[in-house]
C-alpha cells in the first residue's frame, strides 16, 4: 500500500476486490513482478496458492471468480504437480491465481521471486534495465536471465538460484559493475 505508485495501485485492486480475502482459508502469497517493482504495461498480480485438492480447487476458483471480466481457466500439470490456473481482470489489471498442490514456497512462481528479488537487492541498478526488456516484450525470467548473464534455462537457473549461495549472487551482481 505505501510502496510506489504501480504496488500501491494493485493493492488498492487487491483490497477492493477482496482477492486475498476470497482465496482464504488457502496459503497463499503476491508474487510476480508487482512486489518486485519491475512491472510494466500489462503485467499480470500473481497469486499463489497452495492447494490439497487440484478438482475441489477448479471448482472453487470458478465459483469465486467466474464473474471477473475475461474469467478463464485450465488445469495442467507443472513441475510433475497437478495445478489450475485462472485468469481474469480487476479494473483493467491481468489477476493470475495458480493454485497448486504443493507449498507456495516449493511453488517455481514464488521461487523466481525470491532469486529475482536477491538479485535485485545485490545490484539495485539492474531494475530499470529489467524494465525495458520486459518493455520490449521480454518475459520476466527470460529479462533476468539476459541482464545477469544466465546461460541455461532460465526459468530452471532461477528456481535454483533462490537457494544459491549469497557469494553466488553477489559475483551474478558483481560481473554487471564491472561490466
Amino acid at each position: 500500500a505505501e510502496g510506489s505508485p504501480d504496488q500501491a495501485r494493485v493493492w488498492g485492486v487487491l483490497t477492493r476486490h477482496g482477492l486475498m480475502d476470497r482465496l482464504s482459508p488457502w496459503p497463499l502469497r503476491l508474487a510476480g513482478t508487482f512486489p518486485l517493482d519491475v512491472a510494466v504495461r500489462g503485467s499480470d498480480l500473481d497469486l499463489l496458492v497452495e492447494v490439497s485438492d487440484v478438482a475441489a480447487a477448479r471448482s472453487r476458483l470458478d465459483d469465486l471468480f467466474w464473474q471477473e471480466e475475461g474469467y478463464k481457466r485450465k488445469t495442467d500439470t507443472y513441475g510433475g504437480v497437478p495445478a489450475v490456473v485462472a485468469n481474469f481482470t480487476c479494473d483493467g489489471v491481468p489477476v493470475e491465481v495458480f493454485a497448486q498442490a504443493c507449498p507456495v514456497e516449493q511453488q517455481a512462481g514464488w521461487l523466481h521471486l525470491v532469486a529475482e528479488a536477491r538479485l535485485l537487492q545485490a545490484c539495485p541498478a539492474a531494475m530499470d534495465p529489467i524494465r525495458r526488456l520486459k518493455i520490449g516484450g521480454m518475459k520476466t525470467e527470460p529479462a533476468f536471465a539476459l541482464y545477469f548473464g544466465l546461460s541455461g534455462d532460465p526459468y530452471a537457473d532461477l528456481a535454483r538460484l533462490a537457494e544459491a549461495p549469497e557469494a553466488e549472487i553477489l559475483a551474478l551482481a558483481a560481473a554487471k559493475k564491472d561490466a
